[in-house]
């Protein structure tokens, strides 16, 4: 049986319409995949800030304390923000 506009149309699904269709679906899906790989870069950069603003604040403690010195604690904490 025949769709469309003969064996070959456009509404046979793999004719010319899902050719042409089909370059924006890869571009879609390319779309996506990028902007998800974005999304977890930026969300697991928070969570390793967040953790790192944790570690600090301990080191800021133990040097509040009087547990270490001000050359240890900067030393630390130099060696904590390094990126």
């Amino acid at each position: 049986m025949m769709f469309g506009r003969g064996f070959y149309g456009y509404t046979d699904c793999f004719g010319p319409g899902f050719n042409y269709f089909g370059m924006w679906h890869y571009a879609g899906l390319i779309g996506l995949v990028v902007v998800a790989a974005i999304l977890i870069f930026v969300f697991s950069r928070r969570k390793r800030n967040h953790v790192n603003d944790d570690v600090l604040m301990m080191l800021k403690e133990k040097y509040v304390r009087g547990e270490i010195n001000e050359e240890e604690y900067t030393h630390r904490r130099d060696v904590l923000t390094r990126k």
